[in-house]
């Protein structure tokens, strides 16, 4: 049997390096082309700059779009050699590959995205062979497992509800003071903003809404999930709207059906709980 050493957690991190830090450089550098030279071209003469945007604005132009293909060149030629190593000294490759695209660091498999990764033949099969791993049933991750004694909980926080009704707090604000006319205050944008923070007051005010002991999970008041009756466990990021929001997601065993829940608002960040879950369900699923 293969002895698979580093942690998930590990992988993750040096992998980021290649496949988000450094292909982001250039990128920013052509968003912030993208939207600044056009204004710059136009504007640049009466904000004293002179001529130097128009004269020079094709080698810009061409820096930006060099900047854009840098990025994806440079993730394309890591993106193999990373997904190789991991797959060769993790356990669990299904979590690897949740957790790597939950973090933008690999696309899904469906995605024409894919086609962008440069391979070479030795690698393509050598890469063919081993994401066969995710055909087969999951291997927990038991290195480094500490005994999980205490009971967990993560609560909503106001955190993000806030940020969201700043924006109509602050035009209700400006428009009742340019008007003159307090009924601005509450009419419309107010009552937004307040809507908001009044459901965010709801939520945090319920009982925790992602309860974990050493036995079971439990999501808000259902009655609790013994871990070893959870088939699969991930985090999904999906879009709602404009927002992207994150997902809990227990597949149960057959024929439970699956249960869900919108961690995005909780108080903890998003990979804390997903370790802090995972610990606490591998040590379950190991007990069992």
């Amino acid at each position: 049997m293969l002895m698979y050493t580093i942690p998930v957690k590990d992988a993750i991190e040096a992998g980021k390096k290649n496949l988000v830090s450094i292909p982001a450089i250039p990128l920013k550098i052509f968003i912030i082309a993208s939207f600044s030279l056009p204004i710059l071209v136009f504007k640049g003469r009466d904000w004293g700059l002179g001529n130097i945007f128009h004269e020079y604005f094709w080698v810009l132009f061409i820096v930006s779009i060099l900047a854009l293909l840098w990025s994806i060149l440079w993730r394309s030629l890591h993106s193999a050699a990373w997904k190789i190593w991991a797959l060769e000294n993790v356990a669990d490759a299904h979590r690897l590959y949740e957790v790597a695209e939950r973090k933008g660091m690999i696309y899904k498999g469906n995605s024409w995205l894919n086609k962008l990764e440069f391979k070479t033949r030795e690698q393509a099969e050598q890469l063919e062979a081993l994401e066969l791993r995710l055909l087969q049933p999951r291997q927990m991750e038991y290195s480094g497992l500490s005994k999980p004694l205490e009971e967990i909980q993560f609560k909503y926080e106001l955190k993000r509800e806030a940020i969201a009704a700043l924006p109509f707090m602050v035009l209700a604000i400006a428009v009742s003071y340019f008007t003159g006319n307090l009924l601005f205050l509450f009419f419309p944008f107010g009552l937004v903003g307040i809507f908001i923070l009044g459901s965010a007051f709801y939520r945090i005010s319920k009982p925790p809404s992602l309860t974990l002991t050493p036995q079971a999970l439990q999501i808000k008041q259902a009655p609790p999930i013994p871990w070893k009756d959870i088939e699969a466990l991930r985090v999904e990021r999906r879009q709602h709207g404009k927002s992207t929001l994150n997902y809990l997601v227990a597949d149960l065993m057959p024929p439970q059906g699956s249960v869900e829940l919108d961690i995005s608002g909780l108080g903890n960040s998003v990979s804390e709980v997903e370790e802090t879950l995972y610990e606490y369900w591998a040590w379950g699923k190991k007990q069992a």
